[in-house]
């Protein structure tokens, strides 16, 4: 009796020891990191299990218009995420240095459709952005990495007139920083460029709570002000300057105390903003809401005459059933955009 014992106990020991290699064996197969030592930390921030395979990795230069290697090889990406984690971490206060070139990595889930785990920007000879706001100095492998996924055969070029989704735009957003701007960072990000704007200008404008961003060639720029009010109201492309490169402009209100709307444009060659004054009269605080029409070659401002009409980013349906009173009409003239105003106070 004994001895069948023993025999017993070696067997379940046996099996047991099959069960648990098997285990491990298939997490690795499965997994890039095991569920025992895993940490979160501000580069890889998921659960362990959403790190499953099939994922593909894309190296990108976006100087050279987001020129990109995809990659599915496993141990590549458990490789650039293990450089990344042992990477110096510098300090909040550490300049963004923009020195060599601007590179992006991002991992997804395999697809077509591939799910966005992790997205971080940098410079080879400068800091490179992870997750949480923070920053760090790539390491010596990961740099050369980089470099010879540029030089790649397998480097193709990706459509820069693909839109990006909200997933991949948020991210953006947050990698900037320029998520600070928003009242409500837990505010759900939305995606509102009308067909107009995107196809004359190939960028897309998102709000989170009352912020509005725009991304053009993963450029965030965060335009208006929506602090106590509704943030912009109304945007339209328009070539302002006669450069040849169509701009956007935009309303926009703010002003918990006194309520204020404004109109402002910017530049998409150089990014500059720049206020739109109003002719004869300067408006110091108008206590409506603007909404902008482009009409035949020109846009033309309205007033909204009900202030209940509107309370966030209108769409065009909503427009058209607003009661709207016009204002004036935007003019270029002497280098400068003003309203030309034609209601009488």
């Amino acid at each position: 009796m004994e001895a069948f014992a023993s025999r017993k106990l070696i067997l379940l020991i046996g099996i047991s020891i099959i069960v648990i290699l098997s285990a491990g064996l298939y997490i690795r197969q499965q997994y890039v990191f095991n569920p025992i030592s895993f940490k979160k930390d501000d580069v890889v921030i998921h659960d362990w299990s959403d790190y499953r395979y099939p994922l593909v990795m894309e190296i990108s230069n976006v100087d050279e218009g987001w020129t990109s290697t995809s990659i599915s090889n496993r141990k590549d990406i458990k490789f650039v995420y293990n450089e990344l984690r042992s990477a110096k971490m510098l300090s909040a206060n550490t300049d963004d240095t923009s020195s060599g070139t601007h590179f992006a990595i991002t991992i997804k889930s395999s697809g077509s459709k591939g799910h966005i785990l992790d997205q971080f920007d940098g410079y080879m000879d400068g800091i490179t952005r992870i997750n949480n706001g923070k920053k760090i100095e790539v390491t010596k492998e990961l740099r050369k990495y980089i470099e010879d996924s540029f030089n790649s055969n397998e480097t193709v070029m990706k459509d820069i007139s693909r839109k990006l989704s909200v997933e991949e735009a948020e991210k953006l957003i947050a990698a900037s920083q320029n998520i600070a701007q928003s009242s409500d960072k837990n505010a759900e990000i939305k995606e509102i460029t009308s067909a107009d704007t995107w196809d004359k200008t190939k960028v897309q404008l998102f709000r989170i709570a009352e912020e509005t961003f725009i991304i053009k060639n993963q450029k965030v720029i965060h335009i208006g002000n929506g602090f106590g009010g509704n943030g912009v109201t109304s945007a339209v492309p328009y070539d302002v300057n006669k450069d040849g490169i169509t701009d956007i402009i935009y309303a926009y209100s703010f002003g918990s105390g006194m309520h204020r709307s404004m109109i402002s444009w910017i530049d998409l060659k150089s990014f500059e903003e720049h206020m739109v004054g109003d002719k004869p009269k300067k408006t110091e605080f108008r206590m409506y809401d603007l909404i902008l029409k482009n009409e035949k070659d020109t846009t033309v401002v309205y007033r909204v005459m009900n202030p209940s009409e509107i309370n966030t980013y209108p769409t065009e349906q909503e427009i058209s059933q607003m009661s709207l009173q016009r204002d004036g009409i935007l003019i270029w003239e002497n280098n400068e955009l003003y309203n030309k105003q034609d209601i009488k106070e």
